[in-house]
């Protein structure tokens, strides 16, 4: 879906007489998306081409921010019978208009938002796939984690209009190339094991970006001398069952040692 985006920010102190930094931090922000198909949570609202610009005001306040803006969706060409669009077959322009409204702030390791959108339609036409009918309000709330490499996040919308239902969205961001994995452990024994605590881990899960680099930089040697001294141990090693078994052993080493030269 080809998509075009577009962010201006600029400070509006003078404007608004805040002269002093300290009492006030005021930004306004444009965000505009062109695309085709339009999909919303999953559905096609629209095949044709959509453009949806969106202008906003954002003031810091203490830790946060409060924000509020429009957004807009514009289908760009006239619909036929077979096309899906909000305005219907034939209807070109303004097909929503949106008003929302938040409170952003951090907590510790997560970021909170806090906010409502009024959703307005503007199809007229018999089988307009969105009217002033369907026009209806939700709030949400949505938390995210500020993690350096994995940022996982969950998102609630409450309809309280209209539909009167909820949606939720799980979302799990990679900003880097790295591993991970998962571990369980509890300070008290457990009848059942043997060990003094009980304790559990997955096998290492490796995850990439596209941007990020595949150089891994002293993580790397650290593990090419890592290899190399479990080469030197297989090499000495004197309980092979046979010459063919120590050989592939080698070869599996130094294929290991291989891939990490190529991440140095």
């Amino acid at each position: 879906m080809p998509r075009l985006r577009l962010f201006l920010a600029a400070a509006l102190l003078p404007a608004l007489g805040l002269p002093s930094p300290a009492r006030a931090q005021v930004y306004l922000g444009l965000d505009a998306t062109l695309s085709s198909p339009y999909v919303w949570r999953g559905v096609t609202r629209a095949n044709g081409w959509v453009v949806q610009p969106e202008g906003f005001v954002s003031v810091k306040a203490g830790g946060g921010f409060l924000s509020g803006g429009v957004w807009a969706s514009y289908e760009l060409a006239n619909a036929g019978p077979n096309d899906l669009s909000d305005l219907g077959p034939g209807g070109a322009g303004l097909a929503e208009l949106n008003y929302w409204g938040q409170a952003a702030w951090s907590l510790g390791l997560m970021q909170v938002a806090l906010g409502g959108i009024r959703y307005t339609f503007r199809g007229t036409a018999p089988t307009a796939g969105r009217t002033r009918a369907d026009n209806t309000t939700e709030l949400y709330l949505d938390l995210r984690g500020t993690s350096k490499y994995v940022v996982p996040g969950i998102a609630l919308w409450l309809d309280v209009d209209r539909v009167r239902g909820s949606y939720i969205e799980g979302s799990v961001t990679v900003r880097g190339t790295d591993w991970v994995l998962v571990r369980a452990w509890s300070e008290d024994s457990f009848p059942d094991t043997l060990d003094a605590y009980p304790y559990a881990t997955t096998n290492p899960v490796s995850f990439s970006h596209p941007s990020a680099a595949t150089h891994c930089g002293t993580d790397a040697d650290y593990l090419a001398k890592w290899i190399d001294r479990l080469e030197t141990a297989a090499q000495a090693h004197t309980d092979y069952n046979s010459a063919d078994e120590k050989a592939k052993t080698l070869d599996e080493i130094r294929s290991a040692r291989a891939v990490i030269d190529s991440r140095r």
